[in-house]
């Protein structure tokens, strides 16, 4: 499971370094894959949100972190694993994607 302070701080390290950066997508997508993984496992929204966005995380990365949570959620859990890994991927690259069109 992905330790919500770790990737919190990747995020904020990579903005900080430089908001144009390349890291910062990619450690968006490893986020997005984190949470898409809890998603595909069963793990309800309420225990994501709740392990994942604490009361006292700095709201830019609470929105970011509520924002993937929420998008993951909007898909639909798959009951075969090769189904749950596509989704995964998928999402993950869907998420980095948006990342780097932002960047341009």
């Amino acid at each position: 499971m992905i330790h919500r302070n770790a990737a919190a701080l990747a995020i904020i390290a990579a903005l900080s370094a430089s908001p144009a950066s390349s890291g910062v997508c990619n450690e968006m997508g490893s986020l997005a894959e984190s949470i898409m993984a809890l998603r595909q496992g069963g793990m309800p929204v309420a225990q994501t949100i709740d392990a994942l966005v604490p009361e006292d995380m700095e709201k830019p990365i609470a929105d970011l972190f509520m924002s993937i949570i929420l998008q993951a959620y909007g898909h639909i859990g798959y009951s075969s694993e090769k189904a749950r890994q596509r989704s995964i991927v998928e999402f993950a690259n869907m998420i980095t994607v948006a990342c780097y069109k932002e960047l341009k």
